[in-house]
């Protein structure tokens, strides 16, 4: 960026004296720190800023330069492009340059970025060795920085401290540090008794500078101890405060150590039971626990059961009323009438009794086919146990399970279910009653299913279909009976011009019958068949539909041959199509390629039987196809396949390419010209800078010239691109194209320092697409809108259908403005 410099040329300014650019006079900042400091624009005389030029000086044995930040400053976010170099020990560079807009601005320019390495006391001058603003030297004021010296942190707000025992305690207190951060001090605390409170109990917090010291005595200990806090900053100095913290005793309550057990007694028995000394404990010393008893409602014991509190013993004698489960409290109360309690069952058990049978149940019968339903009376067993409950199950009496058609549910004594022809007879149900000791009673009855005379069955036949004149046979079902009695079976027909009774016939005997069918001559349609079976009690019928379809003649096309086109024209073919039965047809035409040519781009017309097929290849697509024709009468179709072969077409797209240094121009060889598009294709100019290509397709392309070729830079060029940008110079109108060497639309700065860095071979490109010579079209004859308008660089065809000849470039050299 340093080549930069000779850009700027020394144009006298008598107002550039007034514009000072100014440093702190002095700054301090601890060792190893960042540091930051403001450079300050005073533009007295308010002129528009073109270009700044800044070389700042500074001690590398204290001050290590680490950039600049522009952020907040006056140029940020401005059209100014700018650049700095922090390579160079002991100085820095900066500059700056007007891009488009130039702008009237004061105040806050940078702010230059140190790491300061100088001990503690040692100083640097900030100089400003160079100041030029709009390229004239400016006024400039210096400053001094000097390493400030460590100090040990502080520690305030350290106060005695008051707390109970068994509690926890906060308290806060400040730290302070000129080159540490509080937040970033880490302090340790030390205890005058462990035993009271000990440094695992001891954790802090920090929160902009204040640190909360939170303290957890140990258990069941109080008194007073000395907790003393100490500071230590990055330079390893140190700074201690104590304070003392007196801990309060507190009676502790009394805690239950042994939970007591579940107990059972047993009606009827004498019970005694004594909860142990241990189920209980106080920590105060000389405490003592007195004990009481009670239901967990807080109810007194039940009359039969009494507690001694001085033995801690529970006795009595359950008789067959107290059967059940209490929950007894037991609570313990220390001098302070502090008290804890703990509960458990005692469960009073019973002596078992089987359940007896009450009212025997009666027989019952159901009909075959019906719904069957059937509950028991819940008074039929009983059992004198308080709290037993009764369980249900059956079968029958030989053990075996219920049949299958009969459920029975336990929780509702309930049977249900529908009995069929094959379950006609009695069974014997048992039901038995269990209690919930397994112990049980049993009744049995009897349950009659009644027979009753079924219909007859006959399987579905689906609806059938034969052709006219054609006889159909061998059509499968089944009938049954299930009381086995003998069936009857026969069938009618709805049309009987179309079946006549007389010429259905029925086959088969037993359950499998087959039936078969002749339709009347020449007849077609449909029919309803009705199938009927007998028991001589009672008829039941099917139906079906019978369809009898006409017989059809195929469509006919006529031959088609080989067909021969151009790419991108159009062809009609014709076709005749005929159908003796007069059905009306359906055409369709398809192609075997659908990149050549696709099914959309062939159209069908019609006079009558007579078909007109247009047919239009894809766009810039050659070669061969198979076009098949097909014909649909609805029931039957016939297709003919002919051949499609597309050829090539081929123009000329033809220039010459001069370079624009003049009306007239001069030719330019080797340039590379490439058409690209529908196809590729790529040449380069010959010696007289012209170009050819005789065999372009046709199709959509673009027309592109390049040529990477050394263009003869030098610094001058920069330099004039930057008295240009200041408008210190004017261009002519290709010179402004040429100095766009960023290809940007625009010349200025930027385009400077990149023609500039290549020439001293910092930079390998004058563009990011390293293109040294941009092709255009034709020539401009006037930039008085510049830099507005906008240059094609690119010739374009659309849908070329013929020669385009004369289609010529002139080349600009990027960046070259001094020839």
């Amino acid at each position: 960026m340093l080549f930069a410099v000779v850009c700027f040329i020394s144009v006298l300014n008598a107002y550039a004296t007034n514009n000072m650019f100014e440093l702190p006079p002095s700054s301090i900042q601890n060792q190893t720190q960042s540091l930051s400091i403001p450079l300050t624009l005073n533009n007295l005389s308010f002129l528009d800023i073109e270009s700044i030029d800044l070389s700042i000086g500074y001690d590398p044995n204290v001050l290590t330069a680490t950039g600049i930040s522009l952020t907040g400053t006056v140029l940020n976010s401005q059209s100014y492009l700018y650049a700095f170099n922090t390579d160079i020990s002991g100085i820095i560079y900066a500059l700056f340059a007007a891009s488009s807009n130039i702008y009237t601005r004061t105040g806050l320019l940078l702010n230059l970025e140190f790491t300061v390495i100088g001990t503690s006391g040692e100083t640097s001058d900030i100089t400003i060795s160079q100041a030029l603003f709009n390229n004239v030297p400016a006024s400039r004021s210096h400053g001094i920085f000097t390493v400030a010296p460590n100090a040990p942190p502080t520690i305030t707000g350290l106060s005695p401290q008051t707390m109970n025992e068994d509690d926890s305690h906060s308290t806060s207190f400040k730290l302070n540090d000129y080159e540490t951060p509080a937040c970033d001090i880490i302090p340790t605390f030390e205890t005058s008794d462990p035993t009271i409170l000990s440094i695992n109990n001891i954790s802090y917090t920090c929160l902009a500078g204040s640190i909360t010291l939170t303290v957890t005595p140990s258990a069941n200990q109080w008194g007073t101890v000395t907790l003393t806090v100490t500071a230590t900053d990055t330079g390893g100095l140190t700074n201690s405060q104590s304070f003392e913290l007196t801990v309060s005793p507190v009676n502790d309550a009394p805690i239950l150590a042994n939970s007591i057990s579940n107990r059972i007694a047993i009606e009827g028995t004498a019970y005694e039971y004594t909860f142990p000394e241990n189920t209980f404990t106080d920590a105060d010393p000389g405490d003592t626990l007195t004990y009481s008893a009670s239901q967990s409602n807080d109810n007194p014991l039940p009359s039969w059961l009494s507690f001694d509190p001085a033995t801690r013993t529970f006795s009595g004698l359950p008789t067959n009323a107290d059967i059940g489960v209490i929950m007894i409290k037991i609570t313990a109360t220390d001098t302070s009438m502090e008290s804890i309690s703990d509960t458990f069952e005692l469960n009073v058990t019973n002596t078992n009794n089987p359940p007896v049978l009450d009212i025997p149940i009666a027989d019952d019968s159901i009909q075959e086919d019906a719904a069957y339903s059937f509950t028991f009376d819940a008074n039929t067993f009983s059992d004198i146990d308080v709290g037993d409950s009764i369980s249900y199950t059956a079968m029958l009496t030989d053990n075996s399970p219920l049949p299958s058609w009969l459920t029975f549910d336990a929780i509702n004594r309930n049977f249900s279910g529908t009995p069929l022809n094959e379950h006609v007879g009695t069974i014997t149900i048992l039901i038995i009653a269990s209690d919930t000791s397994n112990l049980t009673a049993t009744d049995t009855f009897y349950l009659t299913v009644e027979n009753v005379n079924d219909s007859p069955l006959i399987s579905n036949i689906s609806d059938q279909s034969t052709n006219e004149d054609t006889v159909l046979g061998g059509i499968s079902f089944t009938v049954i009976d299930e009381d086995g009695d003998s069936l009857m079976v026969s069938a009618t027909s709805s049309n009987p011009n179309l079946v006549a009774n007389e010429n259905i016939t029925i086959d088969g005997a037993s359950s499998s019958r087959t039936i078969t069918i002749t339709p009347s001559s020449n007849e077609h349609g449909s029919t309803i068949l009705t199938i009927s079976a007998s028991d001589g009690s009672i008829t039941t019928t099917t139906t079906f539909t019978l369809t009898v379809a006409s017989v059809n003649d195929a469509p006919t096309l006529s031959n088609i041959g080989s067909q021969n086109m151009d790419e991108n024209s159009s062809l009609n073919v014709t076709v005749i199509t005929a159908d003796i039965d007069g059905d009306p047809l359906t055409i369709t035409v398809s192609s075997s390629d659908q990149t050549l040519l696709p099914d959309s781009h062939i159209s069908l017309s019609n006079d009558g039987d007579t078909y007109t097929i247009t047919i239009q290849p894809a766009t810039a697509q050659v070669g061969s196809s198979e076009i098949t024709i097909e014909a649909d009468d609805g029931t039957e179709s016939r297709s003919t396949t002919f051949s499609v072969i597309v050829h090539e077409v081929h123009y000329t797209i033809s220039g010459h390419v001069s370079s624009y240094t003049d009306v007239a121009g001069s030719s330019m060889a080797g340039v590379t010209m490439t058409l690209s598009g529908t196809h590729v294709y790529s040449q380069q100019t010959d010696a007289a800078g012209n170009f050819a290509f005789t065999s372009v397709r046709p199709g959509d392309y673009t027309l592109t010239a390049a040529k990477t070729d050394h263009i003869d830079l030098e610094l001058a060029d920069a330099i004039t691109i930057l008295k240009a940008t200041v408008k210190k110079t004017t261009l002519g109108c290709h010179e402004k194209i040429a100095a766009d060497a960023y290809i940007d639309g625009y010349y200025g700065a930027y385009d400077a320092a990149k023609v500039a860095q290549y020439v001293v071979g910092t930079e390998n490109c004058v563009n990011d697409d390293c293109l040294f010579w941009q092709f255009i079209p034709e020539a401009i004859s006037s930039c008085d809108t510049w830099p507005l308008i906008e240059i094609e660089n690119v010739r374009r065809y659309t849908d070329l259908s013929g020669d385009a000849l004369d289609q010529n470039f002139i080349g600009i050299g990027c960046g070259n403005v001094s020839y």
